[in-house]
């Protein structure tokens, strides 16, 4: 960065520009407490630039408010929280030890390539798996 920097929302959105690119890039405080979300404004207009950035900041902060993710997460992602969350339940003895075995080959059937979107929904991707 060359200190062409700016600050929004009481510096929860920040955009700055590149060196070596015109466009303008924008990084935001994860309202989940996960630190920064950065993104590409795709704009070389300071103005246009920072009206999407505090558009983008709003959307992520209303997801946060109603329990959504901020971002898109991959099924996978979420497929080894949720495991990580089941084997804790089972350690605690809240969760039957059976339903490791069960729920672990129900994930793995899903392909790779699935994507959760912010709103909970399933999308599939063309097939990138290793």
């Amino acid at each position: 960065m060359d200190g062409d920097i700016h600050h929004y929302r009481d510096g929860e959105v920040v955009l700055y520009r590149r060196n070596v690119s015109p466009l303008w890039q924008a990084r935001f405080k994860n309202p989940d407490g996960g630190g920064w979300i950065r993104k590409s404004t795709k704009q070389r207009d300071k103005t246009v630039a920072s009206e999407w950035a505090c558009d983008y900041y709003d959307e992520i902060r209303f997801k946060a408010k109603h329990g959504m993710a901020a971002e898109s997460r991959t099924f996978a992602h979420v497929a080894r929280q949720y495991l990580a969350d089941l084997e804790s339940d089972i350690d605690a003895g809240v969760r039957n030890p059976s339903q490791r075995t069960q729920y672990g080959i129900t994930v793995d059937r899903y392909p790779c390539n699935a994507i959760i979107t912010g709103s909970g929904g399933l999308v599939l991707r063309p097939p990138t798996c290793p």
